[in-house]
């Protein structure tokens, strides 16, 4: 199964192998894993969600623009784009990759996944966690959760970095996530195969 967490050091000593780091979509990153590996290797404290296979292969067009994003080279298959690694290269051509109906809804769901996440992870105030909730499940399309994520999250890109972020209620992004790492959190665990020294 693949998951979405707040990301972490890639030298945590709580990182399992059965948790294979796949993709990052802002703070947090994607990963594979085998779900009968669970039982041996808990990963509650990572307080992920689930996601599907098609939300995992979106992250690369959080930052689209009219419903398209830059590639190196188009395939049919989203998961076999080449996604360029300097738009500067005097070799590389742009060549625009148009969203489908299903990339555009499986980004609204895995971006609407990350909010509430990070709602879930850094708002202690209960009010403001159901007022960004119902602006979350406001938004239905890209555009839509794009601003949604730039006016609450402070997270940009091309479509709303020249949009005013009109704020309806104030958010305090200044709570630490509990990450599990106090002994005393019903969260915390000690890896079978990797255990701190």
């Amino acid at each position: 199964m693949y998951i979405l967490y707040e990301a972490i050091a890639s030298d945590d000593p709580r990182l399992t192998s059965n948790i294979q780091k796949k993709n990052d979509a802002w703070h947090y990153e994607i990963a594979w894993v085998e779900p009968s590996t669970i039982e041996a290797n808990p990963i509650k404290w990572l307080r992920y969600r689930e996601i599907t296979t098609h939300e995992a292969e979106t992250p690369r067009f959080f930052n689209a623009l009219d419903d398209e994003v830059p590639v190196m080279v188009i395939k049919s298959n989203v998961a076999d784009l080449i996604e360029p690694t300097s738009f500067s290269d005097p070799e590389y051509e742009k060549q625009m990759y148009k969203l489908t109906q299903n990339d555009k809804d499986n980004t609204v769901s895995l971006m609407k996944k990350i909010m509430k996440l990070h709602t879930d992870n850094h708002v202690d105030d209960e009010v403001t966690r159901n007022k960004l909730y119902t602006a979350i499940d406001a938004c239905n399309t890209l555009t839509e959760t794009q601003m949604c994520f730039a006016t609450y999250f402070e997270w940009e890109c091309a479509y709303t970095a020249t949009r005013d972020k009109i704020q309806e209620f104030g958010v305090d992004w200044s709570i630490p996530a509990p990450r599990g790492d106090n002994p005393e959190d019903t969260n915390f665990v000690v890896p079978t195969d990797n255990p701190p020294s």
